[in-house]
């Protein structure tokens, strides 16, 4: 059985893979820049959260908040600094991701109609850029949702929900259209 780090290792290489023009072309090269203030993004992040309902009709309030989807590998209190980043381009593309801990089980989400959703910010909590359903296979306590955009939205997604009587949730964000980072010198 696979640990989780090399779990949530492989989905990122694995995001990598799938998400077209996520990955950056040319010369590695380090260049350290600070993340552009837009709303949602690297510099404030996407909130995530659980809700009951189908991403068709979810309900206002969330039932489990999973915490705000900031720049992969940071911490939230760290979000407001420098970012170090590496290649080339015109525009850097940055995964994002959230975590947080669920007081509930894959079985009681799932049958009561849940589903994981990602706010356009937290003055635009109202508006859901993404979801999906909490349904599928559970593999060994581990469930794997894809999060689809939402009325036009760019931004995509998996969560993780992980665990037996609590889950542990990782949930990966990236917007396709907007890169929201720092756009490197050539």
């Amino acid at each position: 059985m696979r640990s989780h780090t090399s779990f949530a290792r492989s989905l990122a290489i694995g995001a990598f893979a799938l998400v077209p023009g996520l990955l950056v072309s040319g010369a590695a090269v380090a260049q350290e820049g600070t993340p552009i203030a837009t709303p949602g993004g690297p510099s404030e992040g996407y909130p995530v959260a659980i809700h009951q309902g189908s991403c068709a009709d979810l309900t206002d309030e969330a039932a489990f908040e999973i915490g705000d989807a900031i720049t992969f590998g940071l911490q939230e209190d760290e979000a407001e600094g420098e970012v170090q980043t590496v290649g080339t381009g015109e525009a850097l593309s940055l995964l994002l991701q959230a975590s947080g801990t669920v007081d509930s089980t894959l079985e009681d989400l799932g049958n009561q109609g849940h589903a994981v959703a990602v706010h356009a910010s937290q003055n635009e909590y109202e508006t859901i850029v993404a979801c999906g359903d909490i349904a599928g296979i559970n593999n060994e306590g581990r469930l794997a949702i894809a999060l689809s955009p939402v009325d036009g939205s760019s931004v995509v997604g998996v969560a993780i929900l992980e665990g037996e009587d609590q889950l542990e949730a990782t949930v990966y964000v990236f917007d396709t259209q907007n890169a929201g980072g720092p756009t490197p010198e050539a």
